[in-house]
Formats: structure tokens, C-alpha cells, sequence
């Protein structure tokens, strides 16, 4: 990739707001056990653990799923331009409040603003939109997700150094303090290389009109959710998300309290889980997807990810957690892209940016209710999350290929023209289903 190319900054954005994830997820035992909910229960017990924790990550997604919507509708008006500028810097802000934070409140303060920030990743993906033609799409989406995967994966090397370093340099700090430095500092620097290198990607005459009477438009999501393609799509996304969500918390209890694992070794769990993400996103999925179509992808896809959810408890030592690891995030990595891209083009031009806000909105949905789910559930026993997001996977496995048959019903009603691969996802659709 060019390092002048605009899709650079918006894979940099992405990266780095998957940095927070990576940072917060490995050090959430710690944090749940320093900073527990004022009067639930006593500094350091393990009751009611899962809980805080689990509400730290719900309070980000919350505030990103009420968000998501506005700021896509807001890119649709104004262009993509300002709204990941502002972002940007406000994840920056985010950063700077987590590092010094003293107190619960104040940590699920700075989590709040973080997940507001953070929300302009369907503006992020309403600008890849806007530079890909529907040939290139997935690919365009495949390159998100490789930032996703690579935020996580970096992101515990990033906490884990920067807790290392920040406690030989100050032995009294309190561990999220390096990591938070670290990480606004290089929000900052992308805040100020997207000012010099990210130009508008959406033309003046194709912006909308927003009405901003209402902080977002209810009935427009609906009318996102009844669409015969778009409507099973944002629900696969939203089952999908809510089971992996559902473990972002329970397995990093897990390998402390099952597996015995130190914290460095907590980081490098999710280290590797990243990785292999990446490697599915970036790689194996650019070049599936040009032999087998997104709808049958996504299936298989979502298959691993039940089966390594499904047989995670049942081997209680390193190399078994690993291998089923590996499975986890090569299915995330496969399905997540194919379903983000068939999304997407089922989405004219001009409601790119609405209909990405809505899917968003839906998947911070997933991951309010998932992180609590698995957290209070993990209160009653280790293995509970997982065969429960594994009974939802499997579910989904069934969803997906109810919503391929779907596509097919509804392109057959109203194909969609097919475009010249010259094209971008800027001109103008005459309809708004799923290519073959």
C-alpha cells in the first residue's frame, strides 16, 4: 500500500481504534479488580468481577452504537473528511482521560468518550466504499478488517510494553497509564497525518440532507432492517458480533483463572488471536472471495467459529486453547469481511454511510449485551460463555445460509446492473441489492 494513498489514514484510523480494544481487553481483570463498581464488592474479590468488566467494554460499545448512525448521516451531509477528523481527535482525548484516570467513574468516563470517538468506523468504511468499485469491495472491507485484526493483535504488545516500561520508570503508576499515553499519543499523530493526507472522498452533488431534529433516525434504521437483503445481513452481523463479544471479556478471565496465565502471557494470547485474524482478513480472504461468491464464504466462516467456541473449555492447558484460538479467528477473519461487504453493496451510493451507520449500531449492540452476558455468566462457571457462544454460532451458520438462499430470491425479483470495474461506489445505484 501506498503511504500516500488516503486509504492508508483510514486504515490507520481503524488500526488504532482497535488499539484501544487490544489494550483494555488483556488488563481487564486487573482493572475490574483495582477500580470495582462503588458498593458491589470488596477490592480484590473475585465476586462480581465479570460484571465490571464486562461494563467497562458496554459502555464503550453504548455510546458507539448510538453514534455510529449519526456520524455515518453526518459523513452523507458533509463529507467523509470532517467527521474522521473529529474522531480522531476526540479518541485522542479518550486516550489521555484513560491513562489518568484514578477511579471507576472516571476510567468508564474516558471508556464513554472513546466509544463516541470511536463510532466513525462506518464513516471509515463509507470512504473505502466511496473509493472501490463492488468488484474490489470486499477487498476494500478485507483491508478494514485487517486493521481490526492487527489493532488487536498490537494492541496487547502495545499494553504490555507500555505497562513494562511505565512501571520501571514510575514503580507506583497505575498499570493503564502507559498504555493510555501510548496509544493517544499515536491517535495524535494520525489525527495530524489524516489533516495533510486524507482528501474528501464523497462529491459535493452526491451529499445528502440530514434533518437534526433527532439525534438519529429511527425510522431509517427500520427501514434498513425490513429491507429483504439488508435487514438478514444486519441480523447475521449482530449474532456474529454478540458471540464473539460474549467471549471479549470471559476469555480473558478464563486463561487467568482456568489456564493460571500471568498477565504478560494474557497479552500474548490476544497477540496471537490477532494475528491469525489478520492473516485471514488480509490474505486468505482477498483471495477466496475471487473463486467463491461472499453468501457461501461467510457460511464456512462462521462454521469455525462455533466449533473452536464450542471446544475451548474442554482442554485446560496452553497448546489446546492455541489450536482452538487459531479456529476463533480464522472464522472471524473469513466471515466478518463477506458479510461487511455484501452489506455494503446492498447499500446505493448516496445511503452507503446510513446503512453502514445502521450495521454498526447493530453490532455495538451485540457488544453492549455480549460483554455483560459473558461476564455475568462467567460468575457462574468458566466454560458457560463459550458453549453458549458456540450454540449462537451455530444458529447463525443456519442464519446465513437461510439469508444466501434470501439473496438469491431477491436478485432474482430485481437484479442489480452490473457496473464497469472503472467504477466506484460513488456513482449512483439504480438499486440497492446484492451483486451475485
Amino acid at each position: 500500500m501506498n503511504w500516500r494513498s488516503p486509504k492508508l489514514i483510514i486504515f490507520t484510523t481503524v488500526f488504532v481504534d482497535l488499539l484501544g480494544f487490544g489494550i483494555i481487553i488483556p488488563i481487564l481483570p486487573v482493572i475490574a479488580a483495582q477500580y470495582p463498581i462503588p458498593g458491589l464488592h470488596v477490592r480484590g474479590s473475585v465476586h462480581g468481577i465479570g460484571l465490571s468488566a464486562g461494563l467497562m467494554l458496554s459502555s464503550f460499545s453504548l455510546l458507539q452504537m448510538l453514534f455510529a448512525p449519526f456520524w455515518g448521516r453526518l459523513s452523507d451531509r458533509h463529507g467523509r473528511r470532517p467527521i474522521l477528523l473529529l474522531s480522531l481527535a476526540g479518541s485522542s482525548v479518550s486516550y489521555l482521560i484513560f491513562a489518568f484516570s484514578g477511579s471507576f467513574w472516571t476510567l468508564l468516563g474516558s471508556r464513554v468518550l472513546a466509544g463516541i470517538c470511536c463510532a466513525n468506523i462506518s464513516t471509515a468504511q463509507a470512504y473505502i466504499s466511496d473509493l472501490t468499485s463492488h468488484k474490489d469491495r470486499t477487498a476494500g472491507m478485507g483491508l478494514i478488517g485487517m486493521a481490526f485484526g492487527l489493532g488487536f493483535a498490537l494492541g496487547p504488545v502495545l499494553g504490555g510494553g507500555a505497562t513494562h516500561f511505565w512501571a520501571k520508570l514510575d514503580p507506583g503508576a497505575a498499570a493503564h497509564m502507559g498504555p493510555g499515553l501510548v496509544a493517544g499519543a499515536i491517535c495524535g499523530l494520525n489525527f495530524l497525518a489524516a489533516i495533510f493526507r486524507l482528501p474528501e472522498s464523497l462529491p459535493r452533488e452526491l451529499r445528502g440532507k440530514v434533518h437534526f431534529r433527532r439525534f438519529a433516525s429511527t425510522r431509517e434504521a427500520l427501514a434498513n432492517l425490513r429491507h429483504p437483503a439488508i435487514g438478514p445481513l444486519i441480523a447475521l452481523f449482530f449474532l456474529v458480533t454478540f458471540a464473539f463479544a460474549n467471549l471479549e471479556v470471559s476469555f480473558s478471565l478464563y486463561v487467568r483463572r482456568v489456564l493460571g496465565m500471568d498477565q504478560e502471557k494474557v497479552y500474548g494470547f490476544f497477540v496471537f488471536y490477532g494475528l491469525i485474524m489478520a492473516f485471514a482478513q488480509g490474505f486468505l480472504v482477498r483471495r477466496a472471495v475471487r473463486r467463491i461468491p461472499e453468501q457461501m464464504l461467510m457460511i464456512p466462516g462462521i462454521a469455525l467459529l462455533a466449533l473452536g467456541m464450542f471446544l475451548l473449555p474442554f482442554g485446560a492447558h496452553v497448546p489446546f486453547a492455541l489450536a482452538t484460538m487459531c479456529l476463533m479467528a480464522t472464522g472471524q477473519g473469513i466471515a466478518n469481511p463477506c458479510i461487511m461487504s455484501l452489506i455494503s453493496r446492498s447499500a446505493t451510493a448516496r445511503t452507503q454511510g446510513n446503512v453502514l451507520g445502521t450495521s454498526q449500531s447493530a453490532s455495538s449492540l451485540a457488544r453492549i449485551v455480549g460483554p455483560m452476558f459473558g461476564g455475568i455468566v462467567f460468575d457462574f462457571g468458566p466454560a458457560w460463555p463459550f458453549w453458549i457462544a458456540a450454540l449462537v454460532m451455530a444458529g447463525a451458520a443456519l442464519w446465513a445460509n437461510f439469508t444466501r438462499l434470501r439473496l438469491r430470491t431477491v436478485l432474482q425479483a430485481a437484479p442489480m446492473p452490473m457496473r464497469s470495474d472503472s467504477s466506484t461506489a460513488s456513482t449512483p445505484s439504480t438499486s440497492s441489492t446484492v451483486q451475485p
